[in-house]
């Protein structure tokens, strides 16, 4: 919750619009979901090729 708080003071107190802040969030956002997105599949992926490994 802190994290969230400092983010969310840190981009109302930029010198730009409304719109630029919620086009930054958006982008952030983004960039955050493909991010664990990426992270999940190369971790299952690393799963199965030990599962596979150990079922040899």
């Amino acid at each position: 919750m802190v994290l969230e708080k400092n983010l969310s003071e840190f981009v109302k107190n930029l010198p730009i619009s409304n719109d630029d802040s919620d086009k930054l969030i958006k982008l952030m956002l983004a960039q955050i979901q493909q991010a664990e997105k990426d992270s999940f599949e190369q971790g299952f992926g690393m799963g199965l090729q030990i599962a596979e490994y150990l079922h040899e």
